[in-house]
């Protein structure tokens, strides 16, 4: 018995299989073995572990309470593979301490490190001071086991021998709800500020194997927009005898603020879940925090800071205020879904982050600048509504309020300016984007640092595609074009190069067609080439597709310079001198001079109009043929065989237009008459 048990385990190691499909061999009363799945209420220990409740914060009351609650874990860490899941799926009593745990263990800011090689809470070294919630002994050694029993559940692979499979894992912490979004908040914000690194390593796998949490992670920032704006309206609403805690409010609107932050600095990829509510929702409300609910605490008295009821610990010295940590939410969201992805696609490489890769450059950058514009617009109302309430003697402390809108603290904090002009490019609407810059530029002066210099259109997917094949990237921006009216000759000439690409684009103007002509050196097929791939250049892409043609358009247009090779640089061709641009253009008769090569296997020939003048109208066919008298004059008409027999005689050959009865011999009948079957033939 004891060698087949021993074999089976033997057998185990050696072809490893998921743990909810491996099974132990169990000796029985009846000297037997039973199987015995890995992961099964079996080889759950009858352990009782008790919630962890608040005021287990409080070390000189519930000291015997942690240490039986560190013993507990202290085993529970040092389990087999098979045991710890065992225990952790099946010992609801340790799940609902986990929970209150993250729930209810008192937040600090205070810094430690964590060695990130090892799992096992006697590497969790301190290199600061303890919050005074951690001054003990068994209180520090609590909080690295949570942290740990996190940390091993995060790996769903442990040993080659032993591990889960993706999909059982996935059914595993959904169904006992062994971790979930609000978790992971809890999470962040506890250890977070501490090992930032460590818990971003658990946290990104479980998004990355947990497909469903990123859905949840939206539909959380949407539940706590509402959250946030209910908070407000409690906060604004007008004094009663039964009006709430303020203080509570304000508290749980900064716990609220400082998790959120927390959380995106661990897991930046969050960021994208802060813009997906409708509108930019939660973006607005924390504004509507920034600028209208501090200001209504402030004027209550009430102190900003995080305190979690030590005043006198020091523990609120560099805690975040309620709107710095409205600005850092503001920048970790501006910074990780617009500026570095910005950054990425100018240099032509791909963001690490797989949400960003979904982005597109003109996406983003309207995005970006819808967003600045609802914060701008929550700005002015605020200031509307502050200057509504207060009387005509104060628009001074109104407009004075508007230049400490949180906008323009961002920009103060942020250098938002910077961002936002590194932005323009031939893509972006550099209107919106002055207007922003100008506003922020009369709140705040110059800029602390140079402006960005104008960047290039970043290509498209498309471009890059093209660009990897070896083909010459497209020039940047154009210069501004000389324009003069275009003679009848030379309309004429560019309606009758505009004709084969309006064959196969018919839904396009001549004016862009056109435009693209001149673009690409009147090359056809490089013009239809980029119609059909999507690849025209960023110029020409911001152009009307419904453009008419116009005869004062311009005389030409910018290429790329090329090498001796003949390849393009994709560099810009310098300007035209103003005096040059300025000075009438002569008209040029169309001549063979204007093509550098053939357009079609037709030019250059005897009715070509644009190569030659003495084209001998008589052959040229106007219309239909005129038709003859009556059928039988077309039949006695002979002019096309004598023309063919006189074809033979100069060729040498006899030509017998006698008829052929070399089959007649056979008297076959080779038609069917009407009603015939044609099995009765022959």
């Amino acid at each position: 018995m004891d060698e087949a048990i021993f074999l089976h385990e033997r057998d185990k190691i050696a072809a490893p299989k998921s743990l909810e499909k491996q099974h132990t061999l169990v000796k029985t009363n009846m000297h037997t073995t039973d199987k015995v799945p890995d992961l099964s209420e079996h080889w759950v220990e009858r352990i009782k572990f008790v919630p962890f409740l608040p005021s287990d914060n409080d070390i000189n009351t519930t000291a015997s309470i942690i240490q039986h609650l560190n013993l507990d874990l202290s085993s529970l860490l040092r389990k087999s593979h098979k045991h710890f899941w065992s225990q952790l799926v099946y010992d609801e009593s340790l799940q609902l301490f986990l929970d209150t745990y993250l729930r209810f263990a008192a937040r600090s800011y205070d810094t430690f490190t964590l060695d990130e090689g090892q799992n096992t809470p006697a590497d969790i070294s301190f290199t600061g001071g303890h919050p005074p919630y951690l001054q003990d002994a068994e209180q520090q050694a609590l909080f690295k086991r949570v942290l740990a029993v996190y940390l091993r559940m995060s790996h769903a692979e442990e040993e080659r021998a032993h591990f889960i499979d993706k999909p059982a894992y996935q059914q595993l912490l959904k169904t006992h709800n062994l971790i979930s979004v609000p978790k992971i908040l809890d999470l962040c914000v506890l250890y977070g500020p501490r090992c930032r690194d460590v818990i971003h390593d658990a946290v990104e796998r479980w998004f990355d194997a947990v497909p469903w949490m990123h859905t949840d992670l939206v539909q959380t920032c949407i539940h706590v927009t509402k959250v946030i704006h209910e908070t407000a309206k409690q906060v604004l609403q007008p004094k009663t005898n039964q009006s709430p805690d303020y203080v509570d409010l304000g508290r749980y609107l900064l716990d609220i603020l400082v998790t959120l932050s927390a959380f995106v600095k661990v897991y930046p990829g969050g960021c994208h879940a802060l813009l997906g509510s409708p509108g930019h929702a939660l973006i607005i409300e924390l504004v509507h925090v920034y600028e209208a609910v501090v200001p209504a605490l402030e004027d209550m008295g009430m102190g900003l800071r995080f305190d979690p009821g030590h005043e006198t610990s020091g523990a609120t010295q560099g805690g975040d205020t309620i709107k710095g940590t409205v600005l850092g939410l503001l920048h970790s969201t501006v910074t990780h879904c617009y500026a570095k992805f910005f950054e990425k696609c100018r240099a032509g490489l791909n963001s690490p982050c797989a949400l960003c890769r979904q982005w597109d450059f003109g996406a983003a950058s309207d995005d970006f600048l819808a967003m600045i514009y609802a914060i701008n617009d929550v700005s002015l109302e605020n200031s509307m509504r502050e200057l509504e309430v207060k009387d005509a003697g104060t628009v001074s402390a109104g407009l004075e309020r508007l230049r400490g809108s949180c906008l323009v603290a961002y920009d103060t904090k942020y250098d938002l300016r910077y961002d936002l002009l590194a932005l323009k490019s031939p893509r972006v609407d550099s209107v919106q984007v002055d207007f922003i810059v100008q506003r922020l530029t009369e709140a705040n002066g110059p800029m602390k640092r140079t402006p960005p210099p104008q960047q290039a259109v970043p290509p498209s997917r498309t471009t890059e595609r093209a660009s990897e094949k070896g083909k010459p990237a497209t020039p940047a921006k154009p210069p501004t074009p000389a324009v003069s009216s275009l003679t009848p000759e030379q309309a004429m000439l560019r309606q009758s190069l505009i004709g084969p690409v309006k064959e196969l684009f018919p839904d396009l103007g001549d004016g862009f067609i056109d435009h693209c002509l001149r673009f690409f050196k009147d090359n056809h097929e490089s013009v239809i080439n980029a119609l059909l791939e999507g690849s025209l250049p960023g110029e020409l892409q911001g152009l009307d597709k419904k453009m008419p043609f116009n005869q004062a358009a311009p005389r030409s247009s910018p290429q790329p310079q090329q090498d001796a090779t003949g390849k393009g640089k994709g560099k810009e061709r310098a300007p035209p001198p103003a005096a040059t641009a300025a000075a009438p253009v002569p008209s040029v008769p169309p001549t063979t001079a204007h093509y550098e090569r053939p357009r079609s296997v037709f030019a250059g020939d005897a009715f070509d109009v644009m190569a030659r003048d003495d084209i001998d109208m008589s052959k040229v066919l106007i219309g239909g043929k005129k038709a003859q008298e009556n059928t039988r004059t077309i039949l006695n008409d002979k002019t096309d065989i004598r023309n063919v027999m006189q074809r033979y005689r100069d060729l040498d050959l006899e030509y017998d237009d006698e008829y052929d009865d070399s089959l007649d011999e056979f008297g076959t009948k080779t038609g069917v008459d009407d009603g015939e079957d044609l099995d009765q033939t022959g």
